[in-house]
């Protein structure tokens, strides 16, 4: 970087997909090299959000699952009462 052959790192950690799917967040990492002209460093800048952008949208539907699957986990354990009693039901 210190060349500025390099504009921006990109780190993903290992786990990054094993965190997502634990329903936790993943944490990317950019790191813009500050000695660029202003003109790459805004390049950089939007290339930064626009990634972290598509993986927010590619991440959802994987989150918006896992929160249904849980909220599904914790709706089949409670009690309701019925006229005729007390019942579990079983959902999915």
């Amino acid at each position: 970087m210190n060349k500025r052959h390099i504009q921006m790192l990109l780190h993903i950690p290992k786990n990054f997909t094993a965190q997502i799917q634990a329903g936790n967040e993943g944490k990317i990492t950019y790191s813009i090299n500050q000695a660029s002209a202003s003109m790459v460093k805004s390049m950089m800048e939007s290339t930064a959000k626009q990634l972290t952008e598509e993986i927010n949208h590619n991440i959802f539907p994987l989150k918006q699952e896992k929160s249904i699957e849980m909220f599904s986990q914790k709706f089949a354990q409670l009690p309701f009462r019925t006229k005729y009693g007390t019942t579990n039901y079983r959902f999915g």
